[in-house]
């Protein structure tokens, strides 16, 4: 049975990129940081499907997006990649991540960055 049409971010690409480094207790900071990434993606899953997508678009596409979360857990800053910002598909992402950006929690107390910053690309499947 084929799904209906929704966005998706596929989980086998979509493993965030971290790109600030911990560098007090490396190997706790990496399993406080993959939680709070794991927590983050589960909230931009959820608002890439119905009834959160727009369904303006169709086609299949994907748009990488680039956020950063302050100590408190707000958005700072979304960005697509240059591909992704000249196709119809990236305004939908930068959408759907300000969109579950109002539940993101706060990052754990003993990361030791003011700002993380994260990668995710989100998949569109069409009709």
């Amino acid at each position: 049975m084929r799904m209906p049409r929704f966005a998706t971010s596929v989980i086998a690409t979509a493993l965030f990129t971290f790109v600030t480094l911990a560098s007090v207790h490396p190997a706790e900071a990496r399993k406080d940081m993959s939680q709070y990434e794991t927590v983050l993606y589960s909230l931009i899953l959820m608002h890439s499907q119905p009834p959160y997508v727009y369904y303006a678009i169709s086609g299949r596409g994907r748009a990488i997006v680039t956020f950063s979360v302050d100590r408190q857990g707000k958005l700072l800053e979304v960005k697509l990649d240059r591909h992704s910002a000249r196709t119809p598909f990236g305004d939908e992402a930068r959408r759907i991540v300000k969109k579950a950006s109002r539940y993101f929690p706060a990052p754990p107390a003993d990361l030791p960055n003011e700002r993380l910053t994260f990668c995710v690309p989100i998949s569109f499947s069409g009709r």
